[in-house]
């Protein structure tokens, strides 16, 4: 039995965080781990929670101490749960409590048929819910496990849940279907025709079910995707044409719900597997499968214009340019439309079709038109919706990226300051500058820019600009007004944006201005400390720190000790503010 590392108290305690250190401590010292057994370098037990059948916890170990681990609580992925500190706890304590084991699967090895029969008949009596696996497990490896049995028993499975759903319920459903996807991937190696249905099974009822399970985690998405993947795989493997049929249907079925669901994500990769292997005519049943739906009821523009883009996928090759201009009006594919237009060079067109878009569409679409250099025509257009959007922020910045691609630094410069004023940032000001330097007008441009900036009181902005320019003075008088006038949730520095600026111009204070430097400092301390919590305070502390250290810069620890006493009686009976200020040595 090869050794295992030492470990103690301290490694536990690292391992996990200090709350299910203390809960898994507690578990520990009532006793609740039973069955402690070791297995090489795993540890295993029981432990005894708060639901009547105990958890299932592992433990990993290797020659630097724990590697890995998990529990069957709802949290014990990862095995940092309280469960698996009290079974770590157990080791570090009670090592020769833990009984010696041989590998699971070498112990089976060394057993008969009739012995191994009789192991899983009593696991079954005590378990009998596994039974459903089992039997799938020996048909599968028998290969007498047909696609009708097949999706029965992930029917039954996955019925089932929806009727008794926690939890543990649904975990059980996930382990047991991932297992059976285990079998349908081994499957494909050997047959891919036998283990296209087994996939299909599974996507087919999951997603018929999907709505009744409540998938927080995305566990059953992510058995959707692998059942679609692994469909697809038998499907360009598989020559048979009923089984293709099948196949084909199932994969797209899954697409057709994702669609439905409102995109998900689980049927993205449908198309392009459905267009790398479908032969002519399965491209053509599956684009009157998409026809039917585009005429059932009245599927949302999204849905149709993602159906729209599959269906235009399908029949690319078979479709003139008027057809296929046809199928963009009907499923709303505005931009395809006004890019086949464009390629034809029919640009008017490209722009009346255009026109009817909406604010970010029509952003969209300007790319179609500056890639044909036809961005020209659309120019009206977006000057309109500049003036009148409610995106007008966003059409200024096209038609500046416009002309500061064709150099036209003057409508450059009037446009930056148009955005400028309609969301002022120093950004924004650093963008106006770099046109009017390059006119030949900065000094002037940036008198009149500080001018209306003070004037609408845009203290933030400017503190900014002057950090940026280097006007430390300039910047904590900005930040000064700022402060006088407040917030609308309080003091300036509890607004969110303030209380990084504070500590930048702090920061930028400190040489020439070190005692306004030391005001900030504490008062962002005292604002952390304030709002109470351990990581505020160990926040705080750092601020405190460069208060200390600029007040030894300036020869004054007297004044520094009567701060630091004065801050500390605030507040003298926080214990995790007195221990992280000791951390910090203050």
């Amino acid at each position: 039995m090869p050794s295992l590392p030492s470990l103690s108290v301290s490694d536990v305690r690292d391992w996990t965080s200090s709350a299910y250190f203390d809960r898994g401590r507690r578990y520990y010292e009532r006793g609740a781990i039973r069955n402690p057994r070791r297995a090489n370098h795993t540890l295993k037990a029981q432990c005894l929670g708060s639901r009547p059948t105990p958890y299932h916890v592992r433990i990993e170990l290797g020659p630097s101490g724990i590697v890995s681990g998990d529990c069957s609580c709802p949290i014990g992925e990862g095995g940092r749960c309280k469960h698996a500190v009290a079974l770590l706890l157990t080791w570090v304590h009670d090592a020769d409590s833990f009984s010696q084991q041989s590998s699971l699967t070498k112990l089976l090895n060394q057993l008969d048929a009739d012995v191994l029969v009789d192991i899983i008949q009593t696991v079954l009596e005590r378990q009998p819910e596994l039974e459903g696996l089992v039997v799938m497990r020996a048909q599968a490896a028998s290969n007498t496990l047909t696609a009708e049995e097949a999706r029965r028993q992930v029917r039954e499975r996955v019925r089932s849940a929806t009727q008794v759903y926690d939890y543990d319920t649904l975990q059980t459903l996930v382990d047991d279907l991932d297992t059976y996807l285990d079998l349908a991937d081994q499957q494909l190696g050997d047959d891919p025709a036998q283990a296209g249905p087994l996939y299909a099974a599974l996507a087919d009822e999951l997603c018929e079910h999907y709505d009744e399970l409540y998938d927080e985690q995305g566990s059953l998405a992510t058995l959707i995707s692998r059942s679609c993947d692994g469909a697809a795989q038998a499907f360009s493997e598989t020559d048979a044409p009923e089984r293709r049929q099948a196949l084909l249907r199932t994969l797209f079925e899954v697409y057709a719900w994702d669609v439905r669901q409102g995109g998900y994500g689980i049927g993205d990769a449908v198309p392009d597997q459905i267009l790398a292997w479908a032969t002519p005519d399965e491209r053509r049943r599956v684009a009157s499968w998409i026809r039917e739906l585009l005429g059932a009821g009245s599927p949302s523009s999204w849905r149709r214009q993602a159906l729209g883009g599959f269906l235009l996928a399908l029949e690319a090759d078979e479709m003139d340019d008027e057809t296929y201009l046809e199928r963009c009006r009907e499923t709303g594919r505005l931009a395809d439309l006004t890019g086949r237009l464009l390629e034809l060079d029919r640009v008017d067109e490209a722009v009346t079709e255009a026109r009817q878009a909406e604010d970010f569409d029509l952003l969209q679409l300007a790319a179609r038109f500056e890639e044909h250099d036809a961005e020209g025509p659309i120019l009206d257009e977006m000057e309109e919706r500049m003036e009148h959007s409610h995106a007008a922020d966003q059409f200024l910045r096209w038609m500046l990226n416009h002309a500061d691609r064709h150099d036209d630094a003057e409508r450059a410069l009037d446009l930056a300051e148009q955005l400028l004023w309609l969301r002022p940032s120093a950004g924004g000001f650093a963008r106006v500058k770099e046109y009017a330097q390059t006119l030949g007008r900065w000094d002037t441009v940036r008198s009149q820019l500080l001018d209306r900036l003070h004037q609408d009181d845009q203290h933030g902005v400017l503190t900014r600009i002057y950090l940026n320019e280097g006007d430390v003075a300039e910047a904590l008088e900005t930040l000064r007004q700022q402060r006088a006038e407040g917030t609308p949730s309080g003091p300036f520095w509890s607004a969110r944006s303030v209380p990084a600026l504070m500590v930048e111009v702090a920061e930028a204070a400190e040489e020439e201005h070190p005692r306004e430097a030391i005001r900030l400092y504490r008062e962002r301390a005292e604002a952390l400390i304030d709002q109470r919590g351990r990581g505020n305070y160990a926040e705080a502390a750092r601020y405190l720190q460069r208060v200390k250290a600029l007040h030894e810069q300036l020869d004054e620890m007297e004044a520094w000790t009567t701060l630091i006493e004065e801050v500390r009686d605030q507040d003298p009976h926080l214990p995790a503010m007195t221990d992280e200020f000791n951390k910090a040595g203050l």
